[in-house]
């Protein structure tokens, strides 16, 4: 990552949660329009292709940001999403727009896992749904406060060896997480990570907090409670088991200065030889599906260079949310040297600078 992106991105990312409900008091009873919420189930799964999320958010960022939420819903059931996917975007459209891309049958209360089209951070979300309220967002502010968390003797410890700390979402991607267990009473609980940071988003990992989040027998949300602070080394231990393939990620966003990928870490400048003539195409690592992508940093040179195609192919992998290739190809017009220069970024992050940038050079004879 450039130098000017890891600055734009400690600037984007520092701001910290500001969680505010006691982690062992009851809920009030919900409001009765909370029954009129529309059930999520596994029919409220959408899966886009990463073509198809592309376009969308290239498309539906233009215009006025009040009709962003139509585009969204028009392009959605253009595709053939179902009346339940399209009904979860209208519900949940004032938190952000939104899709459910997995969903988990846990028992009374469910687990939704979401995709946010526009946000500049995090885009993957989990939701406890289902229950009473009956959508809870484990990343809320109302369900967490520094006050409450330093009631926790394991945290108040932990806060004193390291006064900088703050929490953040962990790995809201893998549908295997937050562990959920049910007792013989049919009362529910939900084990959450988040890592614990040294100051920033884009700060060092110093611990791992896992909260619970518990239901009673009806399902309704009864308190959160702190379960135990890992610090980096005992978390490490405890995620040895897990495979690099199936290693949980913060987000599908590459974070600054550790790339979610090494494929994707920084390009070095490549030199290119080629024939008036003869095309050549170059090949760069990317995933669609986080939203970003490469693009033409400055236009080529016209008098030297003719642009002919740029397609992606997704890797062969049943893994969601897998990466793959761009491929760009180019015509020499005339012999000289030119540059093309590549940057990695979304579409629809007016100003956000890249994460990720590529430089060749090109000689032709």
């Amino acid at each position: 990552m450039t130098r000017p992106a890891i600055f734009a991105a400690l600037a984007l990312c520092c701001a910290t949660f500001n969680w505010f409900v006691p982690l062992a008091r009851p809920l009030s009873p919900a409001p009765s329009a909370a029954d009129s919420t529309p059930r999520i189930t596994a029919n409220s799964v959408w899966a886009p292709t990463p073509e198809q999320l592309s376009d969308i958010r290239r498309k539906c960022t233009e215009g006025d940001p009040a009709q962003h939420e139509t585009c969204f819903l028009d392009a959605m059931k253009s595709s053939g999403a179902s009346e339940e996917a399209l009904a979860f975007v209208k519900e949940f459209a004032a938190n952000g727009l939104a899709y459910v891309r997995a969903f988990r049958d846990t028992g009374h209360v469910d687990i939704a896992y979401i995709e946010y089209l526009f946000r500049a951070n995090d885009l993957d979300g989990v939701l406890l749904v289902n229950g009473t309220p009956p959508i809870i967002d484990v990343d809320d502010y109302k369900f967490l406060s520094k006050e409450d968390l330093r009631k926790s003797a394991d945290y108040a410890t932990f806060l004193q060896k390291n006064p900088n700390a703050n929490v953040f979402p962990a790995d809201r991607y893998h549908t295997e997480q937050p562990v959920e267990s049910s007792s013989d009473n049919g009362r529910q609980s939900f084990e959450v990570d988040y890592l614990i940071l040294n100051g920033c988003h884009a700060c060092a990992r110093i611990g791992t907090l896992v909260v619970g989040f518990d239901f009673d027998e009806s399902g309704r949300f009864v308190k959160t409670r702190v379960l135990k602070v890992l610090t980096s080394d005992d978390a490490d231990r405890e995620s040895a088991e897990i495979s690099e393939e199936d290693r949980p990620m913060l987000s599908r966003r590459p974070e600054p200065g550790s790339p979610e990928d090494a494929k994707e870490s920084k390009i070095d400048p490549t030199e290119i030889h080629s024939k008036v003539g003869t095309s050549f195409t170059i090949i760069l690592p990317a995933n669609h599906t986080t939203g970003y992508s490469w693009r033409l940093a400055k236009p080529v040179d016209s008098n030297v260079l003719k642009q002919l195609s740029e397609t992606y192919s997704e890797d062969n992998s049943t893994r969601i949310g897998s990466g793959g290739r761009e491929l760009w190809t180019f015509e020499p017009l005339r012999k000289g040297t030119t540059d093309i220069e590549f940057e990695y970024a979304r579409p629809f992050e007016k100003g956000a600078a890249p994460v990720n940038t590529a430089k060749y050079k090109v000689e032709i004879k």
